[in-house]
C-alpha cells in the first residue's frame, strides 16, 4: 500500500512560470517553466489541446519523448528532494527547439 507524503501538484494549484525539469534519454537533465496551459501542439502531425507547455533551457530531440516531467520539491524539515511527476515530454513540430 502507498501512503503519500506530500501533496501531488496538479494544474489548478501551478502558477505560470513554475519550474519543472526532466531527464531525457537525448537531452539529459533539462529544466525550464510552465508558460501556457492550455496551448496546441502538433505532434508527428497529430495535434494535442488542452497541452501544458513548457520552455526548457536545451531542445527537445527525438530521444525525449515519453520522459517524465517533474516538479521538484523539498520534503517538509529535510534537505531531501522529491519528484512530482506532473507530465511527459511530446515534441511540439513548430517550436520544438525551446519547448516540451
Amino acid at each position: 500500500m502507498l501512503i503519500p507524503l506530500l501533496p501531488t501538484p496538479n494544474q489548478e494549484q501551478l502558477p505560470l512560470k513554475t519550474n519543472v525539469c526532466a531527464y531525457g534519454g537525448a537531452s539529459g537533465y533539462v529544466c525550464g517553466e510552465i508558460v501556457d496551459f492550455a496551448a496546441t501542439v502538433t505532434s508527428y502531425g497529430l495535434q494535442f489541446h488542452p497541452v501544458t507547455k513548457v520552455s526548457m533551457n536545451k531542445p527537445c530531440l527525438e530521444g525525449d519523448e515519453g520522459t517524465p516531467v517533474y516538479i521538484p520539491t523539498n520534503v517538509p524539515n529535510s534537505k531531501q528532494m522529491v519528484a512530482n511527476a506532473v507530465g511527459q515530454v511530446i515534441r511540439d513540430e513548430k517550436n520544438s527547439e525551446i519547448n516540451m
